[in-house]
């Protein structure tokens, strides 16, 4: 058996190293980064090249380093159709996705500025003595660990944003949206503590806390204050004795520690934005639909007509909707994926769903069902008579418009091109026009003779008509250093949002002329606004502390501007917080073009370690070395030690690589001892997972088949042939709800022992769906196992004996868990308490010889340590009553995550 398992460990290893050569990936090389990248894009990586030798640049002088730059691996995702990009500590490298998102800079450009000022920071991590010590004995993890530990989220996602707003002409700091929460809830709300406004409760007066926004102020702030290289300062000093943290530095350098500054720095732009509200000459509106909810819940108006309004609604608890509006009352039609639903809410702000009264549309992302990085741009509809249907199949759409008999979507492909493709009402092809390379086109509208839209990511961004043929485009409106959205076109005007003052508001621009007005001024910004000619009235989205409410006001479609509408220049934007730290960089001469460009052989590149560590045990010393490569085909585990009482090396590798076409091979092998025998243990597996998304719903199949030997002291033991599967299925989960609103798992494996023809079986259900309560679930669980051998397959219970008796054992468990809400409270420096969850616990176990049964309940604070949002910890404390012992039993555990 032995003989065939090694024939077959050969057979895949040379299959592996053959799939390796036939990679066709490119790299270009460069001293502080390497770009990675699919053939098809070489241009484009040319131009990622030239961002970020130009930013990098920059940063460096921002931050200086002491060493050298360590160089990172930079890997373009093109066949990705997801809006992100992110630099890892440990294995520290970035990936960028392909989709992009509209702030005012094309997309990659906006990666390499954002990720590549992360990139310094990690590098200024690395560039300190005890970094460098931990590196030495832990590998990346080491320096990961300072860099999580002791600095907080918000200074490195906040200074980042800083850099896209200050060195590009875009960036989020210059969006209004960005803090539309914050600055609405400071005007309208009792300050919370500098603990809750980084942390949250899980349960706040806003969908969520984004260290994103908080940091852009909290770094703007200090530097604006104290100089521009406070940072660079303070992390050199870093795990000093008197600068411990991030805060005693910052307490060190400036006589206050971080909530001191964060009071005044919310006194200062509170005073701010009330003194420019004051200033506001406010337009009366029509109420539609006020929130009557006692937490956050937002209507966004999509099409109106008669008596009746359409638009998503989010409600923190509950989730995402499409729903009517009609005379003051709401009335849900569907569910939407919160995918889609989450564009209405993130500061981009973005009409994702399109709709003529009876028919509901949009592009949602759907991961492809075996690939990695492949995820695609449906199209899907809904419509009470049918329910929801999927229209398309392997598309790239970012985006829809839709009229009675057609639509017109933005295709975006995997070599960032960019086009406008013309569907019939069942979403097959007729016409496209293309766009320039790299632009995105989003919130489409019909129009009597053809469609308007938002353009950006190009050289001419602005709002622009093509005809219904799709046979040429004009622009309409140029932007002027402003965000545009939510087009409309009238016989007489084009109506839009701009956020050109500091805050969103409504303006029409007369199609003759081009002459522009400002129609609508409200206190925190008005959103995706929809005219209903009938009523002669143009709804929005008018945000309050309580979320956004529809809000109407008159609009006929004159001829000539309206006496109360305020003629605008085309002047300036209004200056943004961070503008005082804008400053002038070398330039760096563009080097698109020249880049030397090689074949990326995966083949030399599986092995990268980047974590290791070494220890005694016992009667052992032992050490670890965990490898990934960049392109995340190769993880690899190698263990090596020796057994002093043995006089034995011991040691093992596991290694699971991920074939292109989407299934994971797996091989194992491991020498140990346990006690004086000498263990040999061989594994060959084979597993795929497949994953599936429909509406607000999630599915993924996990098939695997293995085969495994073992020897004891050079004997053959055991062979087995080890087979599982399993299925998970969840609906989307609301923004401050504590579980799905409908989850299930199952899963089963077998073990069938070869020689002594013994099975093992192992069932694994689970069940979870919302509860009576305002933040409750029930979670329900049944575990089986059949043993023929002496291998338990099921946990050990700390209530219950050890379930390793022959023949069939049941483990259940049922679980009421209730959030008690947002706490919010600080527990010295160590530990700021989010919130704290109750449950009432059933518990049982079932074997052939015996039953046992316990109840209890729990409680389980949940908490941040050292103020950082990647630290949380949750101590349970449990009391259970067992029926057979007739004892009570206390249970104490904790949990530590991220």
């Amino acid at each position: 058996m032995m003989q065939t398992v090694t024939r077959l460990l050969l057979i895949c290893l040379t299959s592996l190293l053959t799939v390796c050569h036939a990679q066709g990936w490119q790299v270009i090389d460069q001293p502080m980064f390497r770009v990675i990248f699919p053939a098809e894009i070489q241009p484009e990586a040319e131009r990622v090249a030239d961002h970020l030798n130009h930013y990098l640049t920059n940063h460096l002088a921002d931050m200086p380093l002491n060493g050298g730059f360590k160089r990172i691996a930079v890997v373009l995702h093109s066949a990705s159709h997801v809006s992100n990009g992110y630099v890892n500590l440990a294995p520290n490298d970035s990936h960028w996705y392909n989709k992009p998102k509209d702030n005012g800079v094309e997309w990659f450009e906006t990666l390499a500025v954002h990720e590549g000022r992360h990139m310094v920071q990690f590098n200024q991590i690395f560039d300190k003595p005890s970094a460098r010590v931990l590196h030495f004995l832990t590998g990346q993890a080491g320096s990961a660990v300072i860099g999580v530990v002791f600095l907080p989220q918000w200074f490195y996602e906040g200074d980042a944003v800083i850099s896209e707003t200050t060195q590009t002409e875009g960036g989020r700091g210059r969006m209004a949206s960005f803090d539309l929460w914050f600055r609405t809830a400071t005007l309208n709300e009792p300050l919370p503590s500098y603990e809750q406004a980084m942390l949250g409760t899980g349960f706040d007066s806003v969908p969520y806390r984004s260290p994103y926004l908080f940091g852009y102020y909290m770094t703007a702030y200090l530097q604006r204050t104290y100089g521009a290289d406070i940072f660079d300062t303070a992390i050199d000093e870093l795990l000093s004795f008197d600068g411990f943290n991030l805060n005693g530095v910052i307490k060190q350098q400036t006589g206050k520690n971080l909530s001191q500054h964060y009071r005044d720095m919310m006194a200062e732009l509170k005073t701010q934005w009330q003194t420019e509200q004051d200033e506001l000459a406010l337009t009366e509106v029509s109420e539609l639909a006020a929130s009557t909810a006692n937490h956050w819940n937002s209507l966004y108006p999509i099409y109106s007509q008669g008596d009746a309004s359409y638009a998503v609604e989010v409600d923190v608890q509950d989730g995402y909707f499409l729903t009517e509006v009609s005379q003051q009352q709401r009335k849900r039609l569907a569910d939407i994926p919160s995918s889609v639903g989450s564009q209405f809410i993130s500061s981009f702000k973005t009409r994702a769903v399109a709709a003529n009264g009876e028919r509901f549309c949009w592009v949602d992302i759907i991961p492809n069902l075996t690939r990695l990085y492949h995820e695609s741009g449906e199209l899907f509809c809904w419509q009470a008579q049918t329910g929801l249907q999927q229209l398309s199949k392997g598309e790239k759409f970012t985006g829809v418009g839709m009229r009675d008999h057609q639509m017109l979507a933005h295709r975006f492909n995997t070599n960032r091109s960019s086009k406008l493709v013309l569907l019939n009402s069942e979403g097959e092809p007729q016409a496209s026009i293309s766009l320039p390379v790299r632009s995105l086109a989003y919130d489409i509208q019909p129009t009597d003779d053809g469609w308007v839209f938002v353009l950006s990511g190009s050289e001419n961004n602005g709002i622009y008509f093509v005809d219904a043929a799709l046979g040429s485009l004009s622009q309409l409106v140029a932007t002027q250093d402003e965000l545009l959205r939510s087009p409309l076109l009238t016989e007489n005007w084009v109506l839009f949002s701009s956020d050109r003052s500091g805050i969103d508001q409504l303006y029409a621009s007369a199609r003759t002329t081009g002459q522009r007005f400002q129609i609508a001024t409200r206190p925190y910004g008005a959103y995706f606004s929809v005219w209903n000619k009938h009523n002669a009235q143009l709804i929005f989205a008018d945000y309050t502390a309580k979320g956004q409410q529809l809000a109407a006001i008159e609009f006929t479609d004159p001829a000539v501007a309206s006496t109360d509408w305020q003629p605008t220049a085309p002047e300036a934007k209004r200056g943004f917080y961070a503008e005082p730290l804008v400053r002038q960089y070398p330039s760096t001469e563009p080097l698109a073009g020249s880049y030397p460009v090689s074949k990326f052989k995966l083949s030399k590149n599986l092995i990268r370690p980047y974590i290791w560590s070494a220890g005694f045990e016992g009667d052992r010393i032992e050490g670890i070395v965990l490898s990934q490569d960049v392109l995340e085909k190769l993880s690899l585990t190698t263990r090596a030690g020796y057994q002093f009482d043995q006089s034995d090396w011991i040691g093992a590798v596991a290694a699971d690589y991920r074939t292109d076409v989407g299934p994971h091979l797996v091989l194992a092998s491991a020498k140990d001892y346990e006690g004086d025998d000498k263990e040999r243990l061989d594994q060959i597996s084979l597993y795929q997972t497949f994953n599936q998304r429909f509406g607000n719903t999630s599915q993924s199949w996990t098939p695997s088949i293995g085969l495994g030997s073992s020897k004891t002291n050079g004997e053959e033991r055991e062979s087995v042939v080890l087979g599982s599967l399993s299925y998970a299925r969840s609906k989307d989960t609301p923004i401050q709800a504590i579980s799905s609103p409908l989850g299930f798992s199952q899963s089963f494996s077998i073990a069938h022992y070869l020689e002594e023809n013994h099975n093992d079986v192992m069932s694994n259900s689970f069940l979870t769906f919302r509860a009576p309560g305002r933040y409750a679930a029930i979670d329900l669980a049944a575990d089986l196992q059949y043993l023929e051998s002496d291998n338990e397959l099921l946990v050990d219970s700390t209530l219950f004996d050890t379930p390793d008796e022959p023949g069939f054992t049941t483990q259940l468990s049922a679980d009421y868990r209730l959030n008690l809400g947002g706490l919010g409270m600080n527990l010295t420096h160590l530990a700021y308490w989010r919130n704290t969850e109750l449950s009432f616990n059933a518990r049982a176990q079932i074997s052939e010889q015996r039953s046992e049964s316990a109840i209890g309940f729990t409680i389980a604070p949940s908490l941040n340590l050292l103020r950082n949002s990647w630290l949380q910890a949750s101590p349970a404390l449990s009391t259970y009553y067992t029926f057979e012992d007739t004892e009570v039993r206390l249970l104490i555990t904790l949990s530590v995550g991220n």
